[in-house]
This record gives structure tokens, sequence and C-alpha cells, in this order.
């Protein structure tokens, strides 16, 4: 797909859905935002809305911090 904003997928994704994810805010922070998804393949998904270009997120399991806004990364 051009002139789109793509990012690897995160687990648990599906396409054209609403999510969260954590985005990076430095090196040790990660903050929980809301993502609009878009179509998908197998390895990379499109974010219609939620993300800037060069936000980083976080693709592995995130489900045991379902409940923080923030998490601080070791």
């Amino acid at each position: 797909l051009n002139d789109t904003m793509q990012v690897q997928r995160p687990v648990f994704s599906q396409a054209m859905s609403q999510a969260q994810v954590y985005r990076q805010l430095g090196d040790d922070l990660v903050e929980r935002v809301s993502v609009q998804y878009g179509p998908a393949s197998v390895g990379r998904i499109v974010i219609q809305s939620g993300l800037q270009v060069g936000d980083r997120i976080v693709v592995s399991d995130t489900s045991s911090w379902r409940l923080a806004e923030r998490v601080r990364l070791r």
C-alpha cells in the first residue's frame, strides 16, 4: 500500500479495528495510546490514526500491562 503508515504487526492486532498499543516515550518508558488499524498483511498493519511517523511501539504481547497507562521498561 502506497502513502500509508505501516508498522510491524503487533501481537493480537486485527485489521480494520480500534485497539490500544504502547508507544515509546523514552529509553525506558512507554504509554498506552489508542489507534485505528486499517488493512493488514501477515507481518504488517496500516495505522490510520493514533500514531505519528517516527513513533515506536511495542509489538510483543502486552496483555499483562492491560491496566497500566504507562510502563517503565527494564
